[in-house]
């Protein structure tokens, strides 16, 4: 048996702390179902920590790989891999808050962080010219106080329709009770969320 426990700021030990002291149930393990980056991050940091009283998300119980794997390169990869197709990017480096903007990046272009935890949805924004790519990225650095971070810029692709996997792993098995049709999306300080969708059955797109 176990217990529903969302917890959506979980990224600091003393939180972590409060869960093993205010949260554990000596009969039943709890769920926790993060429901950001930042709180996946943080589970996934302390797993040895928490797993012998919470049930958490993990990739083979191997503490670090859930983070790992929210680097977008390795995303791309792992989508080729499997024929998908991607956008063109380009990785741009800021190193102690210098940088250069690679010639062959194309306008518009879309920008984000190439970890999902750094600065979250703020980091991702659509850049119509060199211009405002340089000074969107000069004002996350500012925003921020980061001196090196990686950035992915790619093409700008305008999207009609966008879906998303609905799905759990065990560390082995992957289940995808269904897939999501995203119908509304945020915007300004909740970009890229989403809003709404339709949830509708994997019938017919088990092979795709």
């Amino acid at each position: 048996r176990s217990t529903l426990f969302p917890y959506t700021t979980l990224f600091r030990s003393r939180d972590v702390d409060l869960l093993l002291e205010q949260c554990v149930d000596a009969g039943q393990k709890t769920f926790i179902f993060p429901d950001n980056d930042f709180s996946a991050a943080a589970l996934d940091k302390h797993r040895d920590k928490l797993k012998a009283h919470f049930f958490i998300p993990h990739i083979h119980e191997i503490p670090g790989a859930v983070e790992e794997w929210m680097d977008k390169t390795r995303q791309k990869a792992l989508a080729k891999q499997v024929g998908l197709n991607v956008v063109n990017s380009e990785l741009l480096q800021v190193k102690k808050r210098s940088f250069i903007i690679p010639e062959s990046i194309h306008y518009p272009c879309f920008v984000k962080p190439l970890v999902s935890i750094i600065g979250g949805k703020s980091g991702l924004k659509r850049c119509n010219d060199r211009t405002k790519l340089e000074k969107h990225i000069r004002d996350f650095l500012d925003s921020h106080r980061f001196d090196d971070v990686d950035f992915m810029v790619e093409d700008f692709k305008k999207i009609d329709r966008e879906y998303a996997t609905l799905g759990f792993s065990d560390g082995d098995e992957v289940i995808i009770p269904g897939l999501l049709e995203l119908l509304r999306i945020g915007h300004d300080n909740h970009f890229g969320v989403a809003l709404q969708g339709r949830v509708f059955p994997v019938t017919g797109y088990e092979d795709t």
